[in-house]
This record gives structure tokens, sequence and C-alpha cells, in this order.
């Protein structure tokens, strides 16, 4: 099947969710520099990394009944589901051990991202794995939603700073940054998708899914570009900058048969990519 990683240390890495957990410490710590250094607490960035951990391996092994008719992802999943059930179970419960010890003002919002988690991948209708991901259009929303929530207001409603001017921005910032790299996946499975599920490009064609995909990636870029600017970080803009440039060639060259290491590895590896950008900027500047 195309949608296969060869690597035998990128397919456990990539396949057992460690390069969006590490995407998502970077993510976190991202938030807490445009923001000031107390939000970029190591307890709450390996907080949030275990939980991604947790919620992508539990996505999967509820998924994982339907690996023969699916991607190399879940057939690998199908293989590894003790080792993957073991790793979902420990990184949820140090993830929740971490919370309720270190950063209990932000219990609410996990118990508020939690169901969305559930409800992604739990049925809503009759038959197999007809969760809120086959609500048409909703799963692009859903998953920049949820991840905006975890990378951005977990980090600053932990350490105090729910009522910070810049969460509202860093917010739709971040979301529109995820639905920037999210969009092209609807790509990749326009034509393994079911023929009744309603995606972005079934409905506008895949050229207008690329160019919606810049739009936010274009929003994402600006409101980057107006908080650094008013919280002294250009040198760490540049660098970004840089990053969202990297970001934009992906989404442009994304294809339905461009594979896993085009979706999986480099796309994904966008959410590591901007923030090391960022840090390198400031290091050069």
């Amino acid at each position: 099947m195309p949608d296969t990683l060869r690597s035998p240390w990128l397919r456990p890495l990539v396949y057992g969710h460690g390069w969006l957990a590490l995407g998502a410490a970077a993510q976190v710590w991202y938030t807490g520099r445009l923001v000031g250094a107390v939000a970029s607490d190591p307890t709450v960035i390996t907080s949030a990394s275990l939980a991604t951990l947790a919620a992508y391996g539990f996505m999967r092994l509820v998924r994982v009944g339907d690996a023969a008719a699916a991607s190399d992802h879940l057939v690998w999943a199908q293989r590894h589901r003790r080792v993957l059930m073991a790793l979902t179970l420990v990184s949820g419960a140090l993830s929740a051990w971490l919370l309720w010890y270190h950063s209990r003002e932000a219990l609410p919002l996990a118990l508020l991202l939690a169901p969305a988690v559930g409800l992604y991948i739990l049925p809503t209708r009759e038959g197999r794995n007809k969760g809120l991901r086959h609500v048409p259009f909703l799963k692009l929303f859903l998953i920049a939603a949820v991840w905006s929530g975890v990378v951005v207001a977990f980090p600053l409603v932990a350490r105090g700073l729910g009522n910070s001017p810049l969460l509202f921005l860093l917010l739709v910032e971040r979301a529109f940054f995820v639905l920037a790299i999210t969009l092209p996946f609807d790509i990749r499975d326009l034509h393994h998708d079911e023929p009744d599920q309603r995606t972005v490009p079934r409905a506008l064609g895949i050229g207008p899914t690329r160019v919606l995909a810049l739009l936010a990636l274009l929003g994402s870029l600006v409101i980057v570009a107006l908080v650094c600017l008013t919280q002294g970080l250009v040198d760490g803009l540049f660098g970004a900058l840089l990053g969202y440039v990297i970001t934009g060639w992906l989404v442009l060259r994304s294809r339905p048969r461009s594979g896993a290491f085009h979706y999986s590895v480099l796309l994904d590896g966008t959410l590591l990519l901007v923030p090391l950008l960022f840090a390198l900027g400031l290091l050069l500047g």
C-alpha cells in the first residue's frame, strides 16, 4: 500500500505518536515563549505531550479493528496493539498525575477537552467508527479547536494566565495553523474516504483546498507577527517566518498520492519545526 513508512526507526516514532507528542511539547513551549517564560514550565510541557500521546493512542486503538482494510498506520497498530495499549495507559496516567499534582488549575479545561477526543472517534450513528469526524466539514475544526486548547489554553490556564490578553489571539492563531496543516490530510484521503463522506477537497477540489490552507497559514502568520512585534520578539519572528515558508511549500506539494513521509513526518513535523526555528531566531539574534 502506498501510504507506508519504510524506515524501521520512523515507524514506531510516527505510528506510535511520539512525533506528534514532540510537536505538542514544542507548541506548548512556543506558546509560553510568546507570552512569557512562566508559561513554559517543564511540567506543563510534559503533561501536554503525554496527553497527546495518550489521546492519539486511544483513537488508534479504537480503530485498530479496521486495520485489514485501512492504512499501514492501522496495520502497524494492530501488530503492536499491546505495546500501544500499554503506552497509551501509562502516558495517560502520568499526564493525569502531573495535571492533578502540579497543574490543578487546568483540570476543568482538561475535563472539557477530553470528551472531544472520545466523541471524535466513538459512534454517533449506526455503524462502526462513525464519530464526529464523519460529520461533514466538522473534523477539521474539531482537530484545530482541540489542538489549540491543548497547546495554548492549557499552558496559560495551568500557570494562572487564563486572563492574558494574548489568550484569544493565540487560540485563533494556533487554530489557523493546525487547520492549514490538517486540510492537506483530507487531500490525502480523497480516494480512500467513504463515498458519502463530505470533505473540503471533495466539495471544493484539490486546488481550492490548498488555497484555503494557505489562507489559514497566512492568518496564523499575521497574528504571530503582531504578537512578536508587540512582545519584542522580532528575531524569533524571522525564524518562524522561515518555518511558515516551508509549511506553505509542503501544503502546495500535497497530493492524494504524496505518501506517509510527506504527511505524517513532514507536515506533522511543522508543529515542531516552527517553534524550533523561532527559538533559533531568538538564539542567533
